[in-house]
């Protein structure tokens, strides 16, 4: 129950801030709140779309509202994808160093569209293997496609790119069986487009 009630909680902070503007980028290799040995230990991996708008203390002052104890670090560069978090010993690290409930992985978007099985998937599983060690559970944060799409690349509109990034992350996602938080569809804003299904 508790899980549950966690992954709504994450789930509904990312719809919250997929409609909130970007201020202005700030790069953060790490942030963090001291980790307390009752809380739920949440450890955020990614690029901009992580820390821009510091999502993770979001989450966790999201989730504390909601009564829950919830402590946070990130590893986010901008630009980076998780070939170069898998590579890097500050990510790595932060992983092996502390026991942590979940963890957030978020792909470049682009990555996860262009030959997944060539650039994401090879770091996602080599991830997974060093959560899974620590018993951490993986959460994937599915990211979104610009809102016109890449027409230069094959994608039409948002849809067709949404599509594509909906697949990228659940392909890996059901290979590892590991959860899927779907932010990428939550981020549309046009309550006139058919939901996508993935």
């Amino acid at each position: 129950m508790k899980h549950e009630k966690l992954i709504a909680i994450f789930g509904s902070l990312i719809l919250i801030s997929g409609c909130i503007s970007q201020p202005q980028e700030k790069e953060s290799s790490s942030t963090s709140t001291p980790l307390a040995a009752t809380a739920t230990r949440v450890l955020f991996i990614g690029n901009s779309h992580t820390f821009f708008n510091d999502l993770p203390q979001m989450f966790a002052e999201l989730a504390r509202a909601g009564g829950y104890g919830v402590e946070v670090d990130m590893s986010a560069q901008g630009g980076w994808s998780l070939a170069d978090h898998a590579a890097s010993t500050l990510t790595l690290n932060k992983i092996e160093q502390q026991s942590w409930d979940y963890v957030i992985l978020q792909e470049r978007t682009s990555l996860i569209v262009d030959k997944p099985d060539e650039h994401s998937y090879p770091a996602i599983r080599l991830l997974y293997d060093k959560i899974s060690e620590k018993d951490a559970t993986l959460i994937l944060f599915m990211t979104w496609g610009p809102r016109d799409g890449l027409p230069h690349a094959g994608y039409a509109n948002f849809d067709d790119m949404q599509a594509q990034i909906c697949s990228g992350y659940m392909n890996i996602a059901n290979e590892l069986d590991v959860m899927v938080a779907p932010v990428g569809i939550g981020d549309r804003k046009e309550p006139t487009i058919k939901s996508l299904e993935c």
